[in-house]
């Protein structure tokens, strides 16, 4: 596991249960049923998707933390696709998600007031 990673679970460790891969990998079905189903389908579109069905190819993620599936977004992930996720309605109506410092350029630097 790299460094980052084990960073990551040690520092959940000591708030809270850390657990292996124990959470199931949501399916196609599983987004069809969910309330956020139209929201992934826009943001599918607004990447270029044009399949009727969207590929849900869902890696491993780097921890799990009090049942919630948690990922480490790295600087490989913050590119002008992720900046497109981002914009997301869904990232808005977060009370604390670190939207402030993105931009249209791709520079990503200080995210949110810091």
């Amino acid at each position: 596991m790299p460094e980052r990673q084990k960073a990551l679970r040690h520092l959940l460790a000591g708030t809270g249960r850390v657990h292996g891969r124990t959470l199931a990998r949501p399916t196609i079905d599983d987004l069809g049923k969910s309330p956020l189903r139209q929201v992934v389908e826009d943001c599918y579109r607004r990447l270029g998707g044009i399949g009727a069905e969207i590929p849900l190819r869902l890696g491993h993620w780097d921890a799990e933390y009090e049942g919630i599936a948690v990922e480490l977004d790295e600087e490989l992930h913050f590119n002008r696709y992720r900046l497109i996720t981002l914009e997301s309605p869904v990232y808005i109506e977060l009370p604390s998600f670190p939207l402030k410092g993105t931009s249209k350029n791709g520079d990503f630097g200080v995210m949110h007031g810091a």
